[in-house]
């Protein structure tokens, strides 16, 4: 599924979720296993968002293991275990790639607007919380 359909979908699921209480809505993120953690997913699920109002939450996925190759975990050598770690190394790179990204999208404000995305001259809108460093 592409991001601008999935993106429909999240808005479609969530005009219909009954509001018994404030629930915190997440959406689906990138299935992160392109080396540059699927940036493209990011960008066109909030462009596909643009004017509508934003997920509380975003499920960013990465994967450290040696995704798509015929290894198994269990069979991992010491040089093969090297390398997960060297690819969780990015991990902060790739959380710091992706909120930028996000904060590109602005949505018209809200009578609970309580912040603003940083940029001069946007609306204020609801954000998610600034990832744990």
């Amino acid at each position: 599924m592409r991001p601008e359909e999935y993106a429909t979908k999240y808005r479609q699921f969530v005009t219909q979720f009954p509001s018994y209480k404030d629930p915190l809505l997440v959406a689906t993120g990138p299935r992160g296993h392109s080396f540059d953690g699927d940036i493209a997913w990011t960008s066109g699920f909030f462009e596909a968002m643009r004017g509508f109002e934003l997920p509380q939450g975003f499920s960013l996925h990465f994967y450290t293991d040696l995704r798509p190759t015929p290894f198994k975990a269990g069979d991992f050598s010491a040089p093969e275990w090297y390398e997960v770690l060297l690819r969780g190394v990015r991990l902060n790179q790739v959380i710091e790639v992706h909120w930028k990204e996000m904060g590109k999208t602005t949505t018209p404000a809200t009578p609970d607007s309580s912040s603003t995305n940083g940029a001069s001259g946007t609306l204020p809108v609801r954000r998610l919380r600034r990832p744990i460093s």
